[in-house]
């Protein structure tokens, strides 16, 4: 799975959005882990919890069909991007990408400048 998901978060880096808010990273934030999330319940997963993330990032790979028939579809992101907010410090940006798939999948990176805790 975490295999599968740095794969596509690497397509996608190397692929046109149809719209994005994707700007350059933050520099000294260089811990990093990857998920995914659930596009209809809003669930985030990371292989890896990190505290206190920097930076957040989407990647929506969407179905062009729904691209082109769900108006309300760029409305839902950025409400679902904005409850991923865990502090006023966070940058969230998203890119929405077209996909043959059936539904829509959601692969998400968190970036840090903390050292982690690796023991509870």
């Amino acid at each position: 799975m975490i295999a599968s998901n740095y794969h596509m978060i690497n397509v996608f880096e190397h692929s046109l959005p149809v719209f994005s808010t994707f700007t350059s990273r933050i520099k000294t934030a260089r811990v990093s882990s990857m998920g995914f999330c659930n596009f209809k319940d809003d669930m985030e997963k990371y292989f890896f919890k990190l505290d206190i993330p920097r930076e957040k990032r989407y990647y929506y790979a969407v179905p062009r069909k729904t691209l082109e028939e769900d108006f309300t579809l760029i409305e839902r992101i950025k409400e679902q991007v904005k409850k991923s907010v865990e502090h006023d410090k966070m940058k969230i940006t998203y890119s929405v990408f077209p996909t043959d798939y059936d539904q829509i999948y959601v692969y998400c990176e968190a970036n840090s400048s903390l050292i982690q805790k690796l023991v509870p």
